[in-house]
């Protein structure tokens, strides 16, 4: 299986090639803790979150687009079994900077968001020498916003912190509805152009 190191990583890279060298814009990872819902995703509601985002400006809108990409996941054990609970979400939209290239260059932002959310519970059964598992996974059309702010250090590295939410991710996972809605605060490092 491919890490999710690795594909935000390459993500980062197409959007980069994208953008194009003319545009001004900022490249960014995040890594924080994202808090999910509890009904749903309970004990693992909780989890590690790694990101990238890319924005940049087009021509003279007021506005950069942006993109990003981000991945959570949290591993319990419960009574024998393992609980394995990942969420992974592709967005785009569009994203305010003030003063950008400043020292300290608040944003706001939403768009657009594609969630992907998926459960396993494992077990390892002594009799028969194998893991047993049982999984399931569901993809929902959404909507997100986030916030922060971006200091600029030196001709291009920012340094930050960005406040996400996604909301109306109604999904269902073992024929049960729930939601893949969540609220997440991040560290954000990265680099900017002009």
């Amino acid at each position: 299986m491919r890490s999710p190191k690795r594909g935000v990583a390459a993500f980062l890279l197409v959007l980069l090639a994208a953008a194009g060298p003319a545009a001004a814009g900022n490249a960014n990872f995040t890594l924080g803790l994202r808090s999910l819902d509890e009904e749903t995703w309970f004990p693992a509601s909780d989890q590690q979150v790694i990101g990238a985002t890319v924005d940049f400006e087009v021509s003279k809108w007021p506005v950069h687009l942006a993109a990003g990409l981000s991945v959570s996941r949290k591993e319990k054990d419960l009574s024998g079994f393992t609980l394995q609970a990942n969420v992974t979400d592709a967005s785009f939209g569009v994203m305010k900077v003030w003063e950008e290239r400043s020292a300290a260059s608040p944003y706001i932002g939403g768009g657009l968001a594609v969630v992907y959310a998926k459960q396993e519970f494992s077990r390892f059964d002594p009799l028969l020498g194998v893991i047993l598992t049982v999984d399931d996974s569901d993809t929902a059309i959404c909507a997100y916003a986030h916030g922060g702010f971006m200091a600029r250090l030196g001709d291009s590295f920012n340094l930050g912190a960005d406040v996400r939410m996604l909301f109306g991710a109604n999904i269902d996972l073992f024929d049960v509805g729930g939601e893949a809605n969540y609220f997440q605060a991040a560290v954000l490092a990265g680099w900017g152009w002009d």
